[in-house]
């Protein structure tokens, strides 16, 4: 999904990411098991429909970025669910049930990947996503 160069460029920041942690004496893993990690990610989202658009949540925009800890335990998927984007037509007609849905099956998709903790972050305010009943997710 990403281009070669945009890939180059995202390595290289992770590069220098993961020595400034090392400097500091954080136990982290290579650049290049972060990139694949990523990548799984990436992949793992692909697979989850939005149901009645046929579309991914890749591919269709909402998810915007993606984010790793050092110690590749904790995946944070920043995503834009509150349809604010003007360019993202389908997310006007989503309510809130069918985005939790959603959710639900991204975070058993990336867990059965080997994903420890996931935590979804609306793209537009920071703000951890909380939808389980009585989610008491923390941003990290």
């Amino acid at each position: 999904m990403i281009g070669e160069r945009l890939r180059r460029i995202l390595f290289r920041d992770l590069y220098n990411r993961i020595g400034a942690a090392r400097q500091e004496g954080i136990q982290v893993a290579s650049g290049g098991e972060h990139l694949e990690r990523l990548r799984r990610a990436e992949e793992v989202l692909s697979t989850v429909i939005i149901p009645g658009y046929d579309y991914d949540l890749v591919s269709s925009g909402a998810v915007k970025r993606l984010r790793l800890s050092y110690d590749m335990s904790t995946i944070y998927v920043i995503i834009d669910y509150s349809g604010s984007d003007p360019g993202c037509n389908f997310c006007r007609f989503i309510n809130w049930q069918v985005w939790k849905r959603i959710l639900e099956d991204a975070e058993r998709k990336l867990k059965d990947a080997g994903f420890g903790r996931v935590v979804f972050v609306d793209w537009s305010t920071g703000a951890v996503i909380q939808y389980r009943s009585g989610d008491q997710q923390k941003a990290a």
